[in-house]
């Protein structure tokens, strides 16, 4: 599933402490807005992106470190979420490929998951 910049700048604000962008991204955007939760280590936001949006929970686990989640996304033709996940754990080469698509609220989205894990 495609997220509007808007929502995945709403993200980015809500994961560094604007609760203001929270509100408005949970009145907008309920998946992202547990991802939100779920990065953060909550386990009944973990279960819910399980059961209701299995791309989210792949990248969620994906950001955790679960190989096999990133190449489901992969599989699934989730580039960008995956691009985002290998660049959290280390991936250079995501990086340049986030840089390329000029996918920069991406790559701005992922330094914030990193200063939250």
């Amino acid at each position: 599933m495609t997220y509007s910049v808007r929502h995945i700048n709403l993200l980015y604000e809500a994961l560094e402490d604007n609760r203001q962008a929270a509100e408005v991204l949970a009145s907008e955007n309920k998946n992202l807005y547990v991802l939100e939760s779920a990065l953060r280590g909550n386990i009944e936001a973990m279960n819910w992106l399980f059961e209701n949006d299995k791309i989210l929970a792949a990248f969620d686990a994906g950001v955790g470190g679960n190989k096999s989640a990133i190449r489901l996304l992969v599989k699934m033709k989730e580039f960008e979420w995956a691009a985002v996940a290998n660049f959290i754990k280390g991936d250079k080469k995501a990086l340049e490929w986030l840089k390329s698509n000029k996918l920069n609220h991406l790559i701005r989205l992922a330094f914030s998951i990193k200063k939250v894990l």
